[in-house]
C-alpha cells in the first residue's frame, strides 16, 4: 500500500510541475476534502482550495525546482494513509520575478473510492 500511495503522490507532484490544475485536482476527493493552509486558514471544501491553486498556477511561467524530501508514508489501514514531507520550490512568475519557498506538508490519502485520493492537506512554511 505504501508504494501505491507513493505512486499517487508522484503523479500529483508531476501535475504540479506541469501546472496542470485539472490533473492535480483529479487526485483530490472533492466530496470529502478539507485542509489547512500555511497561513492557518481552513479550506472547508475543494472549491476553496481550487480558488487558491488555479490562480497560483496561472501566475507561474516556469517551475525551476519542486523537490520533496523527507517523505514518510504511514499506512493506517487498507483505506487510509498519512504522508508527511518537506519541500523546496523555485519558480519564475509570469511577470519574470523569481519566487522561492520551502516548508512541509501533511496529506491524508483515502482509498475508500477505489483509488488513492487526497481527503486532507495541511501545509506549513519554513522561514
Amino acid at each position: 500500500m505504501t508504494q501505491e500511495v507513493q505512486e499517487s503522490f508522484d503523479l500529483l507532484v508531476n501535475a504540479a510541475n506541469a501546472l496542470d490544475a485539472e490533473k492535480y485536482f483529479s487526485f483530490i476527493d472533492s466530496d470529502k476534502f478539507v485542509g489547512l493552509g500555511a497561513d492557518g486558514s481552513n479550506w472547508n471544501s475543494v472549491e476553496e482550495l481550487r480558488a487558491m491553486i488555479v490562480p497560483g498556477f496561472n501566475m507561474v511561467k516556469e517551475i525551476k525546482l519542486l523537490e520533496f524530501t523527507n517523505v514518510k508514508i504511514s499506512v493506517i489501514d487498507k483505506n487510509t494513509a498519512v504522508l508527511v514531507n518537506e519541500y523546496q520550490q523555485s519558480m519564475i512568475l509570469a511577470n519574470g520575478e523569481l519566487a522561492e519557498g520551502a516548508g512541509g506538508g501533511t496529506q491524508v490519502w483515502s482509498k475508500a473510492s477505489g483509488n488513492w485520493l487526497l481527503v486532507s492537506i495541511s501545509a506549513s512554511a519554513k522561514r
